[in-house]
């Protein structure tokens, strides 16, 4: 009885409320529960590590964290991607760009770690691989010509893994929405990118660059 009262009461407030306030209610309540709880939350480690077949005290010596169990994770794929795609580096950047979106396109997985450790508010997650070499290698094509003398390359590098991160999460989702097949969406936005950068660099030739 008590419960059914309880029920009648809620709804009772709800139509008071109206559905735009009530709604508007349930959508902060989800927000700052993100917020507090973080969006990992439901990564349990104790699941993980039956998952593994391991003693679930190893995970928590070895890793301690959820965002540091991730972090070493996408570190990991990251490396072995690198090793399986090469590091062969073309002097038209359009070509070598276009290599490394086919790259982790294929993975991801990896785009979606990041994204949730971004929105967990990981303090230590370095959102582009091989920050430093990739930088010395910009500034040395730089310096050979290959870009503007003007050019950032410490923005170039935060524009193209925001750009890789946050299309490869929403590519399935945009894809349905604009009615393509997710291949054919792939080429004309790197079509566009491509147009959209390259008031920046001097076209060269496709060798490769040593």
């Amino acid at each position: 009885m008590a419960e059914a009262a309880a029920n009648d009461n809620d709804e009772a407030q709800g139509r008071r409320r109206g559905r735009q306030e009530t709604e508007a209610v349930l959508m902060r309540a989800a927000l700052e529960l993100l917020a507090r709880e973080g969006v990992l939350a439901g990564l349990n480690l104790k699941d993980v590590a039956d998952e593994a077949g391991v003693n679930r005290g190893l995970i928590h010596h070895y890793f301690g964290s959820r965002q540091t169990l991730l972090r070493n994770a996408l570190d990991m794929e990251m490396h072995a991607l690198a090793e399986r795609v090469g590091m062969e580096a073309y002097v038209n950047p359009a070509r070598r760009g276009a290599r490394s979106f086919r790259a982790q396109a294929d993975e991801m997985q990896l785009a979606r770690v990041v994204m949730l450790l971004a929105l967990d508010g990981d303090d230590e997650l370095a959102p582009i691989p091989f920050y430093e070499s990739s930088l010395e290698f910009l500034k040395d094509e730089q310096s050979r010509g290959i870009w503007d003398e003007d050019l950032d390359p410490r923005a170039l590098l935060a524009l193209w893994y925001s750009f890789l991160s946050g299309y490869l999460v929403l590519r399935p989702a945009l894809a349905r929405q604009l009615g393509l097949a997710v291949k054919t969406l792939d080429a004309r936005v790197m079509s566009t990118i491509g147009r959209m950068w390259g008031p920046l660099w001097h076209e060269g030739d496709d060798t490769a660059a040593h």
